[in-house]
């Protein structure tokens, strides 16, 4: 289990709650990255809004962070468990709305090319 922001209302900031939630599991071609540093910014406060095409409730909100991997799926090739990472919020952004937001806070789940070793 981990920590997290959920929003669990699309256009309601008071449906904002802090939960434990399970640790997700890297799909094919994804990593998890246990972040250090997050931040916020505009598209969390549009997804908040319901003012972001795709995003579904509940959601966790966050895109941008850096920390280290924390585990790998199949065919992960440039990556290791406990290198350390920035993620690259801008690249895919909207090509898959509905299957996994990033995760705000302490994990993130995703596609491994949105990352870059430090």
């Amino acid at each position: 289990m981990m920590k997290a922001v959920v929003l669990d209302e699309l256009g309601n900031l008071a449906s904002l709650n802090y939960k434990e939630v399970d640790v997700p599991s890297p799909e094919e071609g994804e990593v998890v990255v246990k972040l250090r540093a997050a931040a916020v910014n505009r598209r969390e406060l549009m997804i908040a809004k319901g003012q972001y095409q795709g995003a579904r409730a509940p959601i966790i909100l966050g895109s941008d962070g850096a920390g280290e991997v924390y585990s790998l799926g199949n065919l992960v090739k440039s990556f290791s468990v406990g290198d350390q990472v920035i993620i690259n919020p801008g690249l895919n952004w909207g090509k898959d709305n509905n299957k996994k937001m990033l995760i705000f806070l302490f994990w993130e789940c995703l596609k491994m090319v949105l990352m870059l070793n430090t």
